[in-house]
């Protein structure tokens, strides 16, 4: 049996051991494929599931985080794989949430923002998906400041998130409940009787329509 079809084999299984919520068996398998010789991008897809199982049903965090940094290095490296990169950071971002790094956790979530700036090449599906990762991070970010204790800064992305959101019609139910909920938040505590005096706005009006 070739190492391709040993790698089909184990994906296979993974993928039915996940479904049937047989996570630990389905961490073995993701392990073992990992130890076989693996295309770049089948690597990074093989150690994002691996840490999300990891996140999602174990306390091994650190090595989540570790699996998803290696993932995260060869997707930089790949063209074409944006959405796959944004996915990686995105559960980079929550493993270093879990692990109490506000700092890092914000990095990943700003990278993201970076990554998902249309740059005007993108095809139309593309450009929504990326759109739609824009916003995720903008609105992670704003928590991340918040968690901080940094009003004006979440106030900014929250702002940031909402102009993009609003521009290609993104502004659904789920993403005007967030964003009421950083604007509520970061108001609180926001020196900028301008920008919080809008933000209240925002958030108040976003409370409405939940």
């Amino acid at each position: 049996m070739s190492a391709a079809d040993v790698h089909h084999c184990l994906q296979v299984l993974a993928d039915k051991l996940t479904r049937e919520e047989h996570h630990l068996e389905a961490i073995k398998c993701y392990t073992a494929m990992l130890n076989q010789s693996l295309m770049p991008t089948d690597e990074a897809v093989a150690r994002l599931k691996l840490a999300q199982l990891l996140l999602e049903h174990t306390s091994n965090i650190t090595d989540a985080k570790q699996q998803l940094q290696k993932a995260e290095l060869l997707v930089s490296a790949l063209p074409g794989q944006q959405l796959l990169h944004c996915e990686l950071l995105a559960a980079l971002g929550q493993a270093h949430r879990y692990l109490g790094e506000t700092g890092f956790q914000r990095q990943s979530y700003l990278k993201g923002v970076e990554l998902c700036k249309d740059t005007g090449r993108s095809k139309a599906a593309l450009k929504r998906s990326l759109a739609e990762w824009g916003v995720y991070f903008h609105m992670h970010a704003a928590d991340s400041h918040i968690t901080d204790k940094q009003p004006d800064k979440a106030i900014e992305h929250a702002n940031l998130g909402y102009e993009l959101a609003k521009e290609q019609g993104l502004l659904n139910k789920q993403v005007r409940s967030s964003l009421a909920g950083i604007y509520l938040h970061g108001t609180a505590g926001s020196g900028n009787g301008h920008t919080s005096s809008q933000a209240r706005a925002r958030g108040a009006a976003f409370t409405t329509c939940r």
